[in-house]
């Protein structure tokens, strides 16, 4: 209505281009309003200058954006899981569930390659979460697998892709300063006892019995610990 005032978000169209930038990029784009005045359509427009931050980037504003990262369909990443999993197929034990055994695996595959936890020096989870204008990094799994170091955002993305690649529906557990993952066994509570004989130790979510795992103590604890 006339002299009324209204907030409005803007949203930006992009190009599939822009998944290959890296770093911070400056853009030039376009603002456009198109409008009704004294029953005449009219058009404005105006040059918008900004940075642009990479695929890697993120901001905390929903900790939902995190699965944003998860890259199931990664030739990497599916061939590292089903190669590792090929390699050590004769050494599950039928009286356990696989999906448990397999997480397991995976976990310790990443330790024997070395991959280690380390606190991001630049931004470090807990501040990023605690600070919606600061913008994280977070590296891609391929990324991480390769740098074999990473801090719990990137270990828990590697993690989850690769447990997602083997089969296992994943999530992941925030509080405040930490993230961790989780995977879902398929497993119905009330035979919890299969997975862990302590209920207290398992996540009940819809019915089933989800396992969290805390990704950080790679190269320093087993998965047990």
């Amino acid at each position: 209505a006339p002299e009324e005032t209204r907030e409005v978000d803007i949203y930006a169209t992009f190009g599939s281009a822009i998944f290959n930038l890296e770093g911070l990029s400056p853009q030039t784009g376009e603002l456009k309003a198109i409008y009704v005045s004294k029953n005449r359509t009219v058009e404005q427009s105006v040059s918008v200058e900004y940075v642009l931050h990479d695929k890697t980037s993120l901001t905390w504003t929903d900790d939902r954006k995190i699965a944003g990262y998860i890259m199931k369909s990664d030739s990497t990443l599916d061939n590292y899981t089903k190669q590792m999993l090929q390699f050590t197929k004769n050494d599950l034990n039928e009286g356990l569930n696989q999906r448990l055994q397999n997480a397991m695996q995976i976990y310790s595959a990443l330790s024997e390659q070395g991959i280690l936890y380390k606190v991001d020096p630049v931004t470090a989870f807990g501040a990023a979460q605690g600070d919606l204008t600061v913008i994280d990094k977070i590296s891609l799994p391929r990324d991480t697998l390769k740098y074999v170091t990473g801090d719990c955002d990137d270990l828990t993305v590697l993690y989850n892709s690769l447990v997602e690649i083997a089969g296992m529906p994943t999530g992941f557990i925030t509080t405040p300063g930490h993230i961790y993952s989780a995977f879902n066994t398929g497993v119905p509570v009330n035979e919890y006892q299969s997975i862990h004989p302590d209920e207290r130790m398992l996540i009940n979510i819809k019915g089933e019995v989800w396992v969290p795992v805390e990704i950080t103590m790679l190269g320093s604890e087993d998965f047990m610990d």
